[in-house]
């Protein structure tokens, strides 16, 4: 479950105002997707097709589902400053609070130390800055927790 920053216009939240379930996933961001990405896509659509029985079940085991949510605070880390992003973690990664997950590195002061961005919570990378070059606060990481299903059921 994603926690929208500034969500007013988007398609997300027109739909859901409408009292509809949206379904969405992100397949690493930046406008690629890998092998990886593409088969965890693949295996989510075909178990959304099986659980509405438009397609028939499948003798294959599935892959656990992993449901988890982007807190109010400490999921989203923007960028404190211009700069070049460097990333330290690679998306999946478990990230505990304190950790650093990233550094941006001054154009304009060479001389100064790159700034370390530290995780504000412990849970798991799920979106990072797709490019290196980033303005002060654009979204630079975006951290997910674990998510306790059984109160919507």
């Amino acid at each position: 479950m994603l926690q929208e920053l500034d969500n007013k216009g988007m398609l997300d939240t027109e739909v859901e105002n409408t009292g509809k379930i949206f379904l969405s996933t992100e397949l690493g961001g930046g406008g690629f997707v890998s092998p990886r990405t593409l088969k965890i896509a693949e295996n989510g659509i075909r178990n959304l097709l099986r659980h509405f029985e438009i397609l028939p079940p499948d003798e294959e085991p599935v892959p656990e589902t992993r449901f988890m949510q982007t807190p109010d605070f400490g999921g989203y880390l923007m960028a404190q400053q211009e700069g070049l992003y460097e990333t330290l973690i690679e998306l999946g990664e478990s990230v505990t609070k304190g950790q650093v997950i990233g550094r941006i590195h001054s154009l304009t002061q060479i001389e100064s130390p790159a700034v370390e961005i530290h995780a504000e919570i412990d849970g798991v990378l799920v979106t990072r800055a797709g490019r290196a070059q980033v303005k002060t606060w654009d979204t630079i990481a975006v951290i997910a927790t674990d998510l306790d299903i059984s109160e919507f059921e």
